[in-house]
């Protein structure tokens, strides 16, 4: 096994400078990952809002099934504001990912977007328990109580989205962000008489 060792002078490394392109592909396919998801999200957000939206102006006298459209055109006018943006974003951060961030920098974001998506797993639980929550609510008042139905049915469709399409953004990040672990494990750090030394192996 052949290795690359290079005395540590600085206090500050870019390890972009171990297996470079390594790191520029996992950059790479981070923001690509994050690009599509956004594209999904979006989709989704437009096709409920058009969709709803003529549903509703084309009139129901069930007031369940009003609260249910109206339910999912606002829910989903939220997550288009939180689509364009994060898309926006992802390309740009695509654009630049000839000139990655650190491998420090990239570790980090790898992990947050992991921790973001599994939290927003557990929220999305939260979503579809109120909506049936919501859907279970006792009122004398006939109208309300359908209103209410209309809106459980309606969180817990979105959330169930939601939780389906934050567990597979989150499986494909944490299949990319393996692919940190294995580079990481080709660098040792030994010390010596000269100080420390980085050990990068680039060869089998």
């Amino acid at each position: 096994m052949k290795k690359l060792l290079i005395p540590l002078i600085l206090t500050g490394i870019n390890f972009t400078l171990f297996g470079q392109s390594s790191w520029l592909e996992i950059d790479r396919k981070h923001h690509d990952i994050n690009k599509k998801g956004m594209t999904v999200l979006g989709s989704w957000a437009v096709g409920n809002i058009v969709l709803n939206s003529s549903l509703l102006i084309a009139g129901t006298n069930d007031k369940r099934t009003e609260a249910f459209y109206q339910m999912n055109i606002g829910w989903n006018a939220v997550n288009l504001a939180l689509a364009i943006p994060g898309f926006i974003n992802a390309r740009k951060k695509l654009q630049d990912s000839n000139k990655p961030d650190n491998a420090a920098d990239i570790m980090e974001e790898a992990h947050n977007i992991e921790k973001i998506l599994l939290l927003n797993t557990g929220l999305d639980v939260a979503y579809m328990a109120a909506g049936g929550c919501l859907m279970n609510i006792q009122t004398s008042d006939i109208d309300r109580k359908m209103q209410f139905e209309g809106f459980g049915a309606g969180l817990i469709l979105q959330g169930g989205f939601l939780f389906a399409f934050d567990i597979i953004m989150y499986v494909m990040h944490r299949k990319n962000g393996r692919k940190i672990n294995e580079l990481m494990r080709n660098i040792t750090v030994s010390t010596g008489r000269n100080g420390f030394t980085v050990s990068w192996k680039i060869g089998g």
